[in-house]
């Protein structure tokens, strides 16, 4: 066990098994402790195989009570598909889902399944659910029209929600992704309390809602609710991915360091994951590892690495800072660069003109890149600029930090309602 608990990076370990006699199902398992071989709890439970769903459910709940402790919440939905078939399509749709982040198409694959589920049932809210998350996330995995995606996500939802009412207050999230991407930040916080307030919840609600508290400069509690959704999903690649990139944004390298490593594990990858896991390595003094991973990330990117050699250059001559800058503004002309990574490379070059300019273009509806990059410590040098503040004013960040009582401490918003 304890083997086992080291090679996957885990804490406990789960092992079980179920006889069949007849019609009835008897299902046994035990959880151990993955540093010591501890068993930390066994059960048993039993009922007829009309009732697997039922059992599913019961069994999972029992798991997570002995590994997290009771919780009031669920995962996903009350409702139970009505065949074999459209819960095999269902569970394979989430395993596709949940690696996302792989270049392949993986997403694409999830939405044919999530499609194929409501086709054999079509009263299953949770396949509608999260159809509509496929879809919203499709720009920007896939680079797909934003528009199109956004209006066929509410469509989808809701005709989850005629069909399940069940789902409706996790549906919020769907909406509360909507209205980030709109810029609509005290509306998109609403969405999002709600739907990680209700009985029947999506760890990814928590993720999503962890992206806009950072987006509007409120670190610590972006890093808060990215915590809980990974107390929900500890192996998710996507959400190990998030918890790291918050750590980093706060400045805290000890423990970015730990979720970049399960983040591995899990197969996280991604331009976005991969540029910070680059911006990680260069805090680390670690240049050589860091140049590495920066093209790996240009190349995920799709443009060019002609800047790169120039920019790693004048990190280390700043005689050479011109002939970077040079380069980079080449490879911009040809989109051959990342916004999120022009963004980064101009501050860290001294470029604070050429940085403003950028992030300017975050005033178009959607986040051309990564909101978050305001608020990093690489990013104080630019909130000096004498711009910074109208460029607040225009994304509508300095009209929620009023409503919402939040005052700049300097590495973050904090907020009077918490």
């Amino acid at each position: 066990v304890t083997a086992i608990a080291s090679s996957l990076g885990v804490d406990a370990v789960l092992s079980g098994r179920v006889h069949r006699i007849g019609d009835q199902l008897q299902i046994f398992y035990t959880v151990e402790d993955g540093r010591s071989g501890d068993v930390v709890a066994t059960a048993e439970l039993e009922g007829p195989v009309s009732e697997i769903f039922q059992l599913q459910e019961d069994l999972a709940r029992m798991v997570r009570r002995d590994l997290f402790g009771k919780s009031s919440q669920q995962l996903i939905s009350r409702t139970r598909p009505a065949s074999f078939g459209a819960y095999d399509r269902y569970m394979r749709g989430l395993y596709a889902f949940d690696r996302r982040q792989d270049s392949g198409t993986s997403l694409e694959e999830a939405i044919e399944l999530f499609q194929e589920t409501s086709r054999l049932d079509e009263n299953f809210g949770p396949a509608y659910l999260m159809l509509a998350n496929a879809y919203v996330l499709l720009p920007t995995y896939r680079d797909a029209p934003a528009d199109e995606m956004r209006r066929a996500a509410i469509d989808t939802v809701q005709e989850g929600i005629a069909v399940d009412e069940s789902i409706r207050d996790a549906a919020n999230a769907i909406f509360g992704f909507v209205y980030h991407q709109q810029m609509q930040w005290q509306q998109s916080e609403e969405a999002y309390r709600a739907a990680t307030s209700s009985d029947v919840i999506d760890p990814n609600a928590f993720n999503w809602y962890s992206r806009m508290l950072a987006s509007v400069g409120r670190l610590d509690a972006s890093l808060e609710q990215a915590r809980i959704a990974l107390k929900m999903d500890p192996t998710s690649a996507v959400i190990n991915s998030r918890v790291a990139l918050a750590y980093l944004w706060l400045g805290d390298t000890s423990n970015s360091r730990e979720f970049f490593e399960r983040a591995a594990k899990f197969g996280a990858s991604g331009p976005t994951h991969t540029m910070g896991y680059a911006l990680f390595l260069f805090r680390e003094g670690r240049s050589e590892e860091a140049y590495e991973v920066t093209r790996e990330a240009a190349q995920m990117a799709g443009g060019t690495e002609a800047w790169i050699d120039p920019v790693f250059a004048a990190l280390d001559d700043e005689t050479q800072r011109d002939a970077a800058l040079a380069a980079v503004d080449a490879a911009a002309m040809e989109d051959g660069i990342s916004r999120q990574i022009e963004f980064i490379v101009r501050v860290v070059l001294g470029d604070l003109d050429g940085a403003m300019n950028v992030a300017r273009l975050l005033q178009s509806e959607g986040e051309v890149f990564e909101m978050d990059l305001l608020f990093i410590p690489e990013v104080e040098p630019l909130r000096e600029h004498p711009d910074f503040g109208g460029l607040l004013d225009a994304l509508g960040i300095t009209d929620y930090w009023r409503a919402r009582g939040c005052t700049w401490t300097g590495t973050g918003a904090i907020c009077e309602a918490g």
